[in-house]
């Protein structure tokens, strides 16, 4: 009995051990998100006060890499997310120096509540595959009542250059809060 209480026990460390909340302020921003992954990884953030712009890295020792950026607009813009599509939908295509584009999908989802749009590239470099996917939604977009447009300030964007598991946990987790 006592063996099988012990097993139980290391099982329950081992799954806690593998997946941490990230936590970090910067600006005046708190982002948080999940990345459930025992790879290694650094997290680093800079706040660039002249565009008010929060960036986040992470790096992980293979080399992989994301980013987060939330851009803090001076004016409402128009948070329609359908000119971003053809945006990025160029993005896509035309990122020659990921190498050569093997598959791709751009997709409407749900992240940190709020739509978005999301696009995944599959890409080869040398016998080399890899994903990058690149993520845009607006953290506080409103409806103007009676004519049928959405305003916001606040703008999020994500970089993965990470296995997609990886990129989907960040997707599924990220929060992104005033402070």
């Amino acid at each position: 009995m006592k063996l099988i209480i012990v097993s139980i026990l290391m099982v329950l460390l081992a799954v806690g051990a593998s997946a941490k909340t990230d936590e970090i302020s910067v600006g005046p921003y708190n982002v948080s998100f999940d990345l459930n992954t025992t790879m290694e990884y650094s997290v680093s953030s800079d706040w660039d006060n002249a565009n008010t712009t929060a960036f986040i890295k992470i790096l992980f020792t293979n080399n992989t890499q994301a980013a987060i950026a939330v851009i803090n607009e001076t004016v409402w813009k128009c948070s329609d997310l359908s000119p971003d599509i053809k945006y990025l939908k160029l993005a896509l295509n035309y990122d020659k120096a990921l190498g050569n584009l093997t598959s791709g999908s751009l997709f409407e989802k749900t992240i940190d509540g709020k739509p978005a749009i999301v696009v995944v590239g599959n890409y080869d470099i040398n016998g080399t595959v890899f994903d990058s996917t690149i993520a845009k939604y607006w953290l506080d977009s409103i409806e103007i009542e009676n004519y049928n447009i959405s305003v916001a300030m606040t703008k999020v964007e994500i970089l993965a250059r990470v296995p997609m598991n990886i990129t989907e946990s960040l997707l599924d987790t990220i929060q992104v809060s005033m402070i």
